[in-house]
Order: structure tokens, then C-alpha cells, then sequence
């Protein structure tokens, strides 16, 4: 069921109704608390990427990288 609500965030994303950063932000947050090696695989590989790549300014790509790999850490 996350697997699938990450999926749904992105392609409101990438069809304009959610901003890049606000998912990111949200994933941000939640990928502490993950365990679900499936789930983990598929943020830090095409979602969380294609997100930084492609739906976020690149002034702000760095301030997300961080707060990304801290919350990963």
C-alpha cells in the first residue's frame, strides 16, 4: 500500500498537481520509519531521482540531496 502511495504522489507530480519539492519533502520525512527494503528500493533508485532530475530547480537540488541522504543516514 506505501509502494503504491509513493507511486500515486509521483504521477501527480509529474501530471502537475503536486509540487517536486512537497513529495520530497514528504518522503523526506517518512523514509526514516521505512523498513520495507521493496519500497526503499524503488525511492532511492527512480522515484527520488527522477524527482531531483526532472521536477525540482537546480538551485534547490542540493538543499534536497542533503535533507535527503541526513534522513537516510
Amino acid at each position: 500500500m506505501r509502494k503504491q502511495v509513493y507511486n500515486v504522489l509521483f504521477d501527480m507530480v509529474r501530471t502537475g498537481h503536486a509540487a517536486g519539492s512537497r513529495v520530497l519533502t514528504l518522503i523526506a520525512k517518512n523514509i526514516e520509519d521505512e523498513k520495507a527494503e521493496e519500497i526503499l528500493d524503488d525511492l532511492l533508485k527512480a522515484i527520488v531521482p527522477a524527482l531531483i532530475k526532472k521536477y525540482i530547480p537546480i538551485t534547490s537540488s542540493n538543499k534536497f540531496n542533503e535533507k535527503l541522504f541526513n534522513s537516510c543516514i
